[in-house]
């Protein structure tokens, strides 16, 4: 996975750098660049920063050089997407009746109502909503549980995959009540 990162988005823009020129400005410009030109959100740029640290760090500590240019740039980044993420709005209630109402009496929406029934009616995230299976819903007791994810990435080898996995933290799974309409 680290390798992947590596590859995808450090070596063609930084990996000829010598390790004693790379410095805080230029790790800056390259995390700007990855927002902007690959249009990655800043916490995407965790895992990116998380292998970048690790590298340096190992520089650091063989005296190649003194401080790592990593350190605090990340902190920036995530700044920035606290304030993208709290200026971020939800459909109002009309909004969401309309998309719905559009969605449930258009033909072009057929294929997608029930999926967007569920969607809107718990707040699932799309990839809950990808992993479910007849088992997860509880009819009787008008419950989702969710207990795995669809997610994407290189499994074993250089593939890439779906593949289903438990949600990253506990709070993930968790029992969703189902309203009359989804």
């Amino acid at each position: 996975l680290y390798r992947d990162y590596y590859n995808r988005y450090i070596h063609d823009a930084i990996g000829s750098c010598p390790v004693g020129n790379v410095r805080y400005s230029l790790i800056t410009s390259l995390y700007l660049s990855l927002t902007r030109d690959k249009k990655l959100s800043p916490t995407s740029l965790i895992p990116i920063n998380a292998v970048l640290h690790a590298m340096f760090g190992i520089a650091v500590r063989d005296e190649i050089i003194r401080t790592n240019p990593t350190s605090g740039v990340i902190g920036e980044f995530t700044k920035c997407a606290e304030a993208e993420r709290r200026k971020m709005k939800s459909l109002t209630e009309e909004q969401q009746k309309r998309f719905l109402n559009f969605a449930m009496t258009e033909k072009r929406g057929e294929q997608w109502r029930t999926m967007l029934a569920v969607l809107f009616g718990t707040g699932i995230r799309v990839g809950e909503l990808c992993g479910l299976t007849w088992a997860d819903v509880d009819f009787t007791e008008n419950v989702i549980r969710i207990d795995c994810t669809l997610g994407y990435g290189k499994r074993l080898g250089d593939k890439y995959e779906y593949y289903i996995n438990p949600p990253k933290t506990e709070a993930g799974r968790r029992e969703i009540p189902m309203t009359p309409d989804v």
